[in-house]
């Protein structure tokens, strides 16, 4: 089963924005900017994706890294 989990933030266009993920056993938190917060239980969770998503203009999405 998929859930998608969505909150929107409004972001000033040309703009660089940090954001930082974390996952820790079953939550998921998202900070944006240190202005927006989002947090969501992944149960079962065994993989999948993460998306990150602009409505109506382009993003350039840099320095991601993954620690385990």
């Amino acid at each position: 089963n998929e859930v998608d989990v969505e909150r929107y933030c409004p972001m000033p266009i040309e703009n660089i924005h940090h954001i930082i993920v974390i996952a820790e056993n079953s939550v998921l938190t998202v900070y944006v900017d240190d202005k927006y917060a989002m947090s969501g239980r992944m149960f079962d969770f065994e993989g999948g994706n993460l998306a990150i998503y602009s409505h109506n203009n382009e993003i350039e999405v840099t320095n991601i890294h993954l620690y385990k």
